[in-house]
C-alpha cells in the first residue's frame, strides 16, 4: 500500500485510502499537476507481472479517456511506477447505487422520480458510449450517485472496444452473472450493445422491486 503523505509517481500526494479489493487499492490523492483532488486506482505489484491483467487494467483507462460525457467518470492519466500500475481519475463524492439499494428498508423503495432521473442519465451515457465500446459489467456497484442525484457510470475495465475485439478471449465469460444476458453468459467476446441494455433492464427491475428477475440471491453473485 501507499502511505499517507507519500508522493507517488512524482505527482500525487496521498491523502487516504478509500477502497481496497483483491487486485488493488483506491486512494484519494492531490494531483500536483492538475492542482485538484483525484482518485488513484492502483494494481497490486504481483499482478503487474501478468501482462494480460495489466492490459485489462489499462484498457479501462484507454477507453474512458476517449469518452467525454457528463455521466461517465473522467480518466486523467495512466502509468507504471515502482512496480505499481495506476490510473488517476475524477474523484467522485457520493455513494454507489448498490449502497443505496442496501439501505432501502423492506417494503420501501427509492422515490420513483429519482429512479427515472438516474436511469435516464444512465441510458444517455450508454447511448454515447456504445458508439465506441460495450461496457459489459453494468450493475449497481458501477453506478455512482452524486449528492445532487446525478449519476456517473464507472469501471470500463472489462469493456470491449468496438475496434479491437481481440482483447478478450472468445472462450472467456466476463461480467457479473445476475446482470448478464444469456448470450454474454455463453460468450462475452461476441456481445453487442444489447447486452448492456439487458443489464440495465435487470438493474431497473431490482431498483423498482428490490429483487432481481431470476429470483436468485445476490449473495451468489460473483465476478469471473
Amino acid at each position: 500500500t501507499i502511505q499517507k503523505g507519500q508522493v507517488f509517481a512524482n505527482r500525487y500526494v496521498v491523502e487516504q485510502m478509500i477502497g481496497k479489493g483483491g487486485m488493488g487499492c483506491i486512494y484519494r490523492v492531490h494531483d500536483n499537476t492538475l492542482n485538484e483532488t483525484v482518485a488513484l486506482k492502483t494494481l497490486l505489484p504481483e499482478y503487474v507481472k501478468e501482462k494480460q491483467v495489466v492490459e485489462r487494467f489499462f484498457n479501462e483507462a484507454r477507453i474512458a479517456r476517449g469518452l467525454s460525457h457528463p455521466h461517465i467518470v473522467r480518466v486523467h492519466d495512466i502509468g507504471i511506477t515502482d512496480g505499481m500500475a495506476y490510473i488517476s481519475m475524477e474523484m467522485l463524492e457520493g455513494r454507489t447505487l448498490r449502497s443505496m439499494l442496501d439501505k432501502v428498508q423492506p417494503g420501501r423503495r427509492i422515490p420513483l422520480n429519482a429512479i427515472l432521473r438516474m436511469f435516464d442519465a444512465l441510458c444517455a451515457a450508454l447511448d454515447y458510449a456504445h458508439k465506441y465500446t460495450i461496457h459489459r459489467d453494468i450493475k449497481p456497484e458501477n453506478v455512482m450517485v452524486l449528492p445532487d442525484g446525478a449519476i456517473k457510470l464507472m469501471d470500463f475495465g472489462i469493456s470491449k472496444l468496438m475496434s479491437n475485439p481481440s482483447l478478450t478471449s472468445s472462450s472467456m465469460v466476463m461480467g457479473t452473472p445476475h446482470y448478464m444476458s444469456p448470450e454474454q453468459l455463453k460468450n462475452s467476446a461476441n456481445v453487442d450493445a444489447r447486452a448492456d441494455i439487458y443489464s440495465v433492464g435487470v438493474m431497473l427491475y431490482e431498483t423498482l422491486t428490490g429483487d432481481i428477475p431470476t429470483g436468485l440471491s445476490r449473495e451468489n453473485d460473483t465476478i469471473r
